[in-house]
């Protein structure tokens, strides 16, 4: 029995400290998209269309920084680390230099391991990331649904190719993005009922 004389002390919450895996699958995955941006837009050499292939590039970029903005937004709502990692695996097979975003959604599906918990969303996590998906590979389904072959000439020869993304479809592919943000973002605000407790 505690004494009338004894102090009490204020009962504090444990904070929880963020790990790795969720910092990482944030900011992994965010310097891995920037850097295949940086490697496309290297490689824009051809100056016919310039800047239609440098929005399509941007584009593409955006597509493969997806998963990490996801992941750092899912620092204030934990359901969106599920949306991050289950984008994460199906970009990672773009090409062969998108393998390493394997990494960040491995991070980010051991991060909503942890966290998916921590807050009740207004919409459950597998759902946010179902529309996630569908939003992400639309955006870039967007960029390679219609054949459009160009062939150009420069003084050393020309060259054909099968496609290439054009302005409107680069256009569209950065809607969609944007559109994917929004709304996994406002889906995965927590309900009034968790929120309130």
């Amino acid at each position: 029995m505690r004494s009338a004389d004894s102090p009490t002390l204020p009962h504090t919450a444990k904070e929880k400290t963020p790990r790795l895996a969720e910092e990482g699958s944030g900011l992994i995955g965010l310097v891995m998209g920037m850097g295949f941006t940086a490697l496309m837009l290297a490689n824009q050499d051809d100056p016919v269309e310039r800047g239609t292939k440098i929005l399509g590039a941007l584009a593409l970029g955006a597509i493969a920084s997806l998963p990490g903005v996801l992941a750092i937004l899912a620092r204030r709502r934990p359901g969106l680390y599920l949306a991050a990692g289950m984008l994460g695996v199906p970009l990672a097979f773009i090409s062969f230099v998108g393998f390493p975003l394997l990494l960040p959604a491995g991070m980010a599906f051991v991060a909503y391991g942890r966290r998916g918990a921590d807050s009740v969303p207004r919409v459950t996590a597998p759902l946010i990331a179902m529309v996630a998906f569908v939003l992400g590979i639309g955006a870039f389904a967007v960029l390679i649904a219609h054949q459009d072959p160009r062939c150009s000439a420069t003084t050393n020869g020309s060259t054909c190719t099968s496609d290439v993304v054009t302005l409107f479809e680069a256009l569209t592919s950065l809607a969609i993005t944007a559109i994917t943000i929004w709304t996994t973002w406002t889906l995965a605000r927590p309900s009034r009922e968790a929120s309130s407790t």
